[in-house]
């Protein structure tokens, strides 16, 4: 869902050249601001807040007219990837809804006390014994992090978190973004110059940011 929303709007920016350059231009503006809040946010979770920026984006895609018939078709297939906008920006809001609520947890964890007690009871008191209790233990606790992991789509998450919004940046012409958290998170990321970094003026309280473009690596 996030790659069609991806596209969804890099086809936003791309089909209004054909009839009206100058929206094509504002819509760029609007993408880059929502794309920017969206990166505020865990990747998986923003849809629920950047409706403003995303009601900007629609405005000026309900703002282009076009009275020429090939460009009313383009027009229409414009309308077309709005309406998918919409519709991929509330799927990703209920896709991003953990699967394993309070109750289910709870069941989990008083089966995973009760293995552990169990074992403990049943030890007699030889090496062999500790270390099979041990290790038992250990698998609990790591089957529960991964039971987690899966649920609120970690793996997901790291992986498209930073570089799939890169895309969008590139296809409507402007350079490559980073929250400055980026960095800290993922050690590895070395985006090409020149890219925008955004940095929080109270990180944790307030979105409010400055950005500043990075010309030469680090």
């Amino acid at each position: 869902m996030i790659s069609a929303e991806d596209a969804a709007l890099i086809s936003l920016h791309n089909l209004p050249k054909f009839i009206d350059p100058k929206k094509a231009e504002q819509l760029a503006d609007a993408i880059d601001a929502y794309m920017i809040a969206v990166l505020d946010h865990e990747i998986l979770t923003y849809a629920p807040f950047v409706r403003q920026e995303l009601r900007a984006v629609i405005e000026i895609v309900d703002s282009i007219s076009c009275a020429d018939p090939a460009g009313v078709a383009v027009l229409q297939i414009l309308q077309g990837s709005k309406i998918s906008l919409f519709s991929l920006n509330g799927e990703t809001a209920l896709a991003a809804q953990r699967v394993i609520n309070k109750s289910h947890w709870t069941i989990i964890s008083i089966l995973a006390i009760s293995i552990i007690i169990l074992l403990f009871g049943l030890r007699d008191g030889s090496l062999l014994s500790f270390l099979f209790t041990a290790a038992v233990i250990v698998v609990v606790f790591l089957t529960i992090r991964l039971l987690n992991d899966i649920d609120n789509n970690t793996f997901l998450a790291g992986h498209l978190a930073f570089e799939a919004p890169q895309y969008v940046f590139k296809s409507i012409g402007k350079l490559s973004y980073y929250p400055e958290i980026a960095f800290s998170l993922n050690p590895r990321l070395a985006p090409q110059v020149p890219y925008r970094v955004g940095v929080y003026k109270k990180f944790g309280k307030s979105f409010e940011k400055r950005i500043k473009v990075v010309r030469k690596k680090p």
